[in-house]
């Protein structure tokens, strides 16, 4: 149901889209011309790579965790329906965790794109290599040397 919502409001989606793709060009090119500004390239320790790496994480997450459900929910409240969802007989936090997997697809889609997108705009991104074994995560893989 909710990727039909989607489709219905491919408008509202399609500008949201374009929200989020000038944002994310905006942010990237203000870091790549904060760094390139700097002799050293460098910047509190961290290198453009870094930085794009972080920017690219930041970029996922943010999209992946949108307020498409936090939406919903709100005009739920404020036309009332939220008080006939409470009382139906089906687990409500279930029901808005199905309309956020339904939203998911969507999202996904913007990910791969926009995802795409910048990484060829940007010059590609190196990932962080994984932690040696004996370490739990990759925080601690830069102590485990």
């Amino acid at each position: 149901m909710a990727w039909s919502t989607v489709l219905v409001y491919r408008g509202e989606f399609l500008l949201q889209l374009a929200g989020v793709a000038v944002q994310t060009v905006a942010l990237f090119a203000v870091w790549r011309a904060l760094f390139a500004a700097d002799p050293g390239g460098e910047m509190a320790g961290l290198s453009w790579e870094q930085m794009k790496a972080y920017l690219f994480v930041a970029f996922l997450t943010g999209t992946l965790l949108s307020g498409f459900t936090d939406g919903q929910i709100a005009i739920r409240v404020l036309d009332g329906s939220v008080a006939l969802d409470l009382v139906r007989p089906i687990d409500y936090q279930l029901a808005r965790f199905a309309e956020s997997v339904g939203y998911l697809v969507g999202e996904l889609f913007v990910v791969a794109v926009m995802g795409s997108v910048l990484l060829v705009a940007f010059g590609g991104c190196r990932f962080p290599t994984p932690p040696r074994p004996g370490c739990s995560c990759s925080v601690c893989s830069r102590w485990c040397r």
